[in-house]
């Protein structure tokens, strides 16, 4: 697929923001969609998808513009410029955690139950993101250029090698998450216990072949310590999250663990 997917003019429209804006309305449809399950009212879903997204793309846009550093030409830190250089997704995991903490102190609902009618939408944003990153270059795999299996892939600069398919498999992730947390989580903590884990230790594992050893904590880099952190904290509600207390405790509506 091409990487303008069309012009207004001069101005050109990326195949990557269609992707992003079709996770958008997936997510908008996945969030309604398990609010009238829940008996929510329907403004509901559209507040936290609002607060969720502003907090996700300002915490990941902040987050990559640390990382990176000011603009080598200029010298200057571009933080309030919403394009470029992408964002950072432990940081805008981040921002959607914020945002989901605030829905659930203005709506006095239980963060955990917030979360679980998110993550769902959550899963299916992310692998509509992933795959338009493919189609863009962004964290693209490592070059293989001897590996005949490798398909040939772009990176972010445009240059075609053979690569591992780093974004398509994380994509992969991301619906194989959406599936798991519809299909086999009996409660919002087993959902949020699940897409921790998934999530984290999946996209730690991936980064590592875009990566490689890093010199900033323990050969990992910034984003591999976030992705750290979210499969660790997966990790320590598990157990909870399989309890039967968990399980009786914190129910999904009836068919909402499958379908």
């Amino acid at each position: 697929m091409p990487i303008v997917a069309f012009r207004i003019g001069a101005q050109p429209f990326f195949t990557y923001s269609l992707f992003v804006a079709a996770g958008l309305l997936a997510a908008a449809l996945s969030l309604a969609f398990e609010a009238r399950r829940r008996g929510w009212p329907p403004a509901h879903a559209l507040e936290l998808l609002a607060l969720t997204s502003a907090g996700a793309a300002a915490a990941g846009r902040l987050g990559c513009t640390l990382i990176l550093g000011p603009d080598e030409a200029t010298g200057q830190w571009p933080l309030l410029r919403p394009w470029g250089d992408g964002l950072l997704f432990p940081g805008a995991l981040s921002g959607a955690a914020l945002g989901t903490l605030l829905f659930a102190a203005w709506r006095r609902r239980p963060f955990v139950e917030a979360a679980g009618v998110l993550l769902p939408a959550l899963a299916l944003a992310q692998a509509a993101g992933w795959a338009g990153a493919a189609i863009h270059g962004a964290w693209a795999g490592m070059a293989l250029p001897m590996a005949r299996w490798a398909p040939h892939l772009r990176d972010l600069y445009g240059v075609v090698l053979p690569r591992i398919p780093l974004q398509h498999l994380a994509a992969a992730l991301s619906l194989i998450t959406w599936l798991g947390l519809l299909r086999a989580c009996r409660s919002d903590l087993q959902r949020l216990a699940a897409y921790a884990v998934l999530t984290g230790w999946g996209l730690l594992g991936l980064a590592w072949f875009r990566d490689g050893r890093q010199p900033i904590l323990g050969a990992l880099s910034a984003e591999q310590i976030g992705y750290l952190a979210l499969g660790l904290a997966g990790a320590t509600l598990a157990p909870k999250a399989l309890g039967r207390r968990a399980a009786r405790g914190t129910p999904l509506p009836i068919g909402s663990g499958r379908s």
